[in-house]
């Protein structure tokens, strides 16, 4: 609007309207007809973006209209009720702040311009003209609750909150001080694009989430916890939250590629829905409720772990030095870390330093910033936030070069690449990713004892992988060598049997006619020409070479002695000629003294507990039976026996000797150690540890059971044999080099959730067997070494599999740090209840074979295990699982007092179900593992049918002008003094 002289000095796009040119006596006075239908659009209101260009965002009447009618169904305003515009409208709560109270007759009481940054002031509005309901963002309701004065407050009925998440502390505020006041408190969420807010939540005094929910959809509107791939996820299971329904507005106005973007239409329970994907991390409860968990926008992921951003920032702002701090996520081409920037008026490297302390006490390792830049301010963008995009590049020194650059690092990589057997380690090479686990790390740890004079854990490996990092932490190390070497014990002195050989034949003297539990079967068939001889020889050869093998345990004065049997006693290997059954005799006769062989008991007082015999079949065929008891031998003594076995007969056949070094000691040296070593203070400490581990674990894993369990276990067992998919078994050690652990974490975590989902506790004991060969003299020794942890994990319902994993690597690492005590001792130590009808401590066992196995090869001779099942069942079930080839094989050990097959069976099935799950998608919760069944997403189309009937054909201006025929001289809108009816403000309107 102008006059015609000032025209010329205007821009020549722009619409002009000249007032002394427009004769407006002769202009109507009627307000003009307008042609306005539900879907044309009502506002248009500008957010700001993330490249700091502001959006318009396009809001149709058919959106606010549902938002607002579904507003006065669930809060049913009266005409009595006073409504307080406080909001720029600017800011699209304004929108139902101004039409909500004139749709139904209330009264609009709009208050001055920023007014709404003044808590004196709002609560004078409140008392002067008796408001019943108003709106606060919830750091402004924090504001005001505690600067104003709200004992005037008593006209209140309704306090709404959105715009930011409403925290629980808040919420306790707010009721204790309006608990006289009887103030309800809701807590709304909805962006801009979907016509205000879309979801709702009656906050309560006694308040029962710890994190307040964002509640359930309102009016025709539907909300998606959806993945990257727009997949639905389960309940508890994190995700963003994606918006459908009439309330999705038109998209971005003239900003076509973000509105396609944001604006999408996709698939969902089998019809094509439009929806706005907000970029807000949320997830269902349980009770069918949404719980906001912030923005996808500060998270990240870092070595397979998910970190929020924010919760870093956090703790870094709480130090009273930092004056604002950011963290982000820098990447190079070959690496990401955290990056910390700051300001600050302290000394830069006083702050870093307290600050690192204050986040390692508080957070795990790997969401610590690697690097802190301390920076004069932070970058903003024009609307005042933190521009991240302008943070400056850290200057981080690059490592160049990948060959080990000092003496401790090159000798640390020649120990590595002989464990890992490998020709050469670089300083970047992580252990882990070159495949160590566990049990290699332990030998590792060893090497780095007798090389380094030092003594580290097992977690110093798994904290630092790389051989740079691990070299730096061995630099570092101050703690000497505190394991004594194993000295030889004289030939005449008394040997003694370590504490695992005790507590073994304590448990064989109470087994009926000595059972074969403890049995260590196997059967070779040998294809070829079998010397005979030398296979005499080598057996004969490593009896002499292995002591434990003579040795047996007879009992004088009630009490358990060591007795090694002369080598010039040995008895000859027994041959039986089979050459003369026929084929189907033959398999029957190998099959009953294949079996014999296995389950006949061994007398540990009279010994020999190594026995063998051979089968000959025919000039081509034999097969070589074995067994020992436990008592004298491990998993691992068995790859010890075939290596040095096998070298032996080679040797023989040739006519030659033997030419393996001589041991250095023999397993009754490492018993009369341990007893030595094991006391005092070393024991206290490992007692200590188990005793606070274990302390109201649970006495009994109570999976359901096929038959009542017996009063006395008997051991009768079977076995139900598994695999799993290539693709599936890459996926888990994907999965595990991702997160920093081994295979054997991540599928003890899943068979974790697997046992508390069938025995509904969430306090899981499992037992574990741990080669403990702690010290590198004992790797090449046949011998009762193995000691068996008490691995506890207690699961959290909603927790992801992902910190189920970080809690799993820290329950293993902390018990490898514990394993030297015998479990044995353990239990003398703990004193659980004792029953004959179950272990204590533990019934369930969980295996991964991972010791070195030797290749059975014999010159001119084919080799096959053969697979014969032996029907003990030490525990009520064990899984033991084996890598072969890149695929995990599973065998299923069960106790046949308790379990019928298909029991076992199904186990077996919901177990690689669980696995797959946890495997695509490890953020999940793991009380919704696997993915949504049928009935789950039914479920959650339930908690969606919002349908409400509602004008579809009718706008806002509809809506008021049939209000102002209800209550033409209602007091429609108050400004301070000044005030209209309904009919006045239609008339001016």
């Amino acid at each position: 609007l102008t006059q015609s002289h000032l025209k010329a000095q205007l821009e020549p796009e722009c619409v002009v309207v000249c007032l002394d040119e427009v004769d407006l006596a002769d202009q109507p006075t009627e307000n003009p007809l307008v042609c306005r239908l539900a879907e044309d659009l009502a506002y248009v209101i500008y957010t700001s973006g993330s490249t700091g260009k502001p959006k318009g965002v396009m809001n149709t009447h058919t959106g606010i209209v549902n938002r607002l009618l579904w507003m006065q169904e669930t809060y049913q305003l009266t005409v009595q009720d006073r409504i307080l515009q406080k909001t720029p409208f600017s800011f699209d709560v304004s929108v139902w702040e101004f039409f909500w109270p004139l749709l139904n007759g209330a009264s609009l009481i709009v208050a001055k311009p920023e007014g709404h940054k003044d808590p004196a002031y709002l609560a004078s509005v409140i008392a002067k003209y008796k408001v019943t309901v108003l709106h606060f963002v919830p750091s402004m309701l924090q504001a005001f609750i505690s600067h104003a004065d709200v004992n005037n407050c008593h006209s209140l009925k309704r306090v709404i909150c959105s715009g930011e998440a409403l925290g629980f502390e808040l919420v306790q505020q707010f009721f204790a001080n309006f608990a006289d006041l009887n103030i309800e408190l809701h807590n709304l969420y909805g962006p801009t694009e979907a016509a205000v807010d879309v979801s709702h939540w009656s906050c309560q005094s006694e308040e029962t989430y710890s994190l307040i929910p964002i509640g359930i959809p309102v009016a025709n509107t539907q909300l998606y916890v959806l993945d990257v791939n727009h997949q639905i996820m389960p309940i508890n299971v994190l995700g963003e939250l994606c918006i459908a329904g009439i309330q999705v507005g038109r998209g971005y106005l003239n900003r076509p590629e973000l509105t396609a973007e944001k604006f999408l239409e996709i698939e969902l329970f089998g019809k094509t829905e439009r929806i706005y994907k907000t970029g807000d991390l949320a997830r269902w409860l349980p009770d069918g409720n949404l719980e906001y968990l912030g923005r996808i926008d500060h998270q990240i992921k870092l070595r397979g772990f998910r970190i929020e951003l924010g919760e870093i920032e956090t703790i870094i702002n709480q130090h009273p030095a930092v004056k604002e701090a950011v963290v982000t996520l820098y990447e190079t081409d070959d690496n990401k870390r955290l990056v910390a920037y700051i300001t600050t008026d302290s000394e830069s490297n006083d702050i870093v330093a307290s600050l690192k302390d204050r986040l390692q006490a508080r957070l795990p390792d790997y969401m610590v910033p690697s690097h802190f830049s301390v920076l004069d301010k932070l970058p903003l963008t024009p609307n005042g936030k933190i521009d991240r995009k302008a943070l400056p590049a850290p200057e981080i020194e690059l490592k160049t070069g990948t060959q080990p650059k000092t003496p401790t690092e090159d000798l640390l990589a020649g120990l590595m690449a002989h464990v890992l057997k490998r020709q050469t380690i670089n300083r970047d090479d992580n252990f882990f990713e070159l495949g160590g686990h566990s049990l290699l790390a332990t030998q590792l740890i060893a090497r780095i004892r007798d090389s380094f004079q030092i003594e580290l854990s097992v977690r110093t490996i798994f904290e630092h992988p790389q051989l740079s990092t691990l070299a730096t932490a061995i630099e570092a190390a101050t703690r000497m060598v505190s394991l004594p070497a194993i000295e030889v014990q004289s030939s005449d002195s008394p040997k003694i049997l370590s504490f695992a050989q005790q507590r073994l034949w304590f448990l064989n003297q109470f087994e009926e006619n000595n059972s074969a539990t403890y049995n260590m079967p196997v059967a070779l068939q040998l294809s070829g020409q079998l010397d005979s001889a030398a296979l005499q020889q080598s057996l004969h050869w490593m009896q002499e070479r292995h002591t434990s093998l003579r040795t047996y345990f007879p009992m004088k004065a009630g009490q358990a002695t060591v007795q090694i049997q002369a080598i010039d006693q040995i008895e000859t290997l027994p041959i039986h000629d089979l050459r003369l059954l026929t084929d189907e005799e033959l398999r029957s006769e190998i099959q009953s003294r294949a079996n014999s062989h296995a389950v006949a008991p061994f007398d540990l007082a009279q010994g020999p507990l190594f026995k063998a015999q051979l089968l000959q079949l025919n000039e081509e065929q034999s097969v070589l039976l074995l067994n020992m008891h436990h008592i004298i031998s491990d998993g691992w003594s068995m790859g010890v026996f075939i290596r040095d076995w096998k070298q032996a007969y080679t040797a023989f056949a040739q006519s030659e000797q033997p030419s393996l070094p001589p041991l250095l000691i023999q397993y009754s040296d490492y018993a009369a150690w341990q007893h030595q070593w094991l006391q005092g203070q070393v024991l206290q400490q490992q007692v200590e540890y188990w005793h606070q581990q274990l302390t109201g674990s649970p006495e009994l894993l109570e999976l359901p059971t096929d038959k009542p369990r017996p009063a006395q276990q008997s051991y009768q067992g079977a076995f139900y044999a598994q695999h799993l998919s290539p693709a599936l078994s890459q996926k888990i050690t994907t999965l595990s080099r991702q997160a920093g652990v081994s295979d054997f974490m991540t599928l003890l975590a899943s068979f974790n959730i697997l046992l508390s989902r069938y025995s509904r506790q969430n306090d899981i004991c499992v037992g574990s067997p741990i080669a403990n060969r702690t010290l590198s003299q004992t790797e090449e020794l046949i011998g009762f070494f193995v000691n068996t942890l008490v691995l506890r994990n207690q699961l959290k319902p909603q927790q992801s599999f992902t910190d189920l994993l970080l809690e799993t690597r820290q329950s293993c690492l902390e018990a490898y740090a514990h394993q030297d005590i015998p479990f044995e001792m353990l239990v003398e130590q703990l004193q659980p209840t004792r029953s004959l009808s179950h272990h204590p401590l533990f019934q369930v066992m969980f295996v991964l074979q991972n010791n070195e196995s030797a290749e059975l090869e014999l010159p001119g001779l084919d080799i096959t295990v053969l697979n014969a099942e032996y029907p003990i069942a030490k525990f009520d079930l064990t899984l033991s699982m084996e890598e072969q080839d890149g695929q995990f094989h599973c065998v299923w050990e069960y106790a046949t007092d308790l379990f019928e097959a298909k029991t076992i069976e199904r186990m077996a099935g919901h177990f690689e179900v669980l696995l797959t799950a946890i495997v695509d998608n490890p953020e999940q919760s793991i009380s919704h593992l696997p993915m949504l069944t049928e009935a789950e997403q039914q479920q959650l189309q339930t908690w969606n049918d919002t349908t409400t009937d509602y004008p579809k054909d009718q706008t806002i201006i509809d809506l008021f002008e049939q209000q102002v025929e209800k209550t033409p001289d209602n007091i429609a809108v108050v400004f301070e003094e000044q005030q209209l009816s309904y009919s006045e403000l239609n008339r001016q309107a």
